[in-house]
């Protein structure tokens, strides 16, 4: 993986660049974690 691509997906993740996981199931998984994450910190409005 390019290490650009890995400062991208680090900076997404909150992590190093060297934690980013080799493998894609496991880039896959920690994404989705990620996102569901931020969808319960989102505030509603009103």
């Amino acid at each position: 993986m390019k290490d650009r691509v890995k400062q991208r997906i680090a900076f997404a993740l909150q992590c190093k660049p060297s934690e980013v996981p080799e493998d894609p199931e496991e880039l896959k998984k920690a994404l989705e974690d990620r996102r569901a994450v931020l969808k319960s910190k989102k505030v509603k409005d009103g």
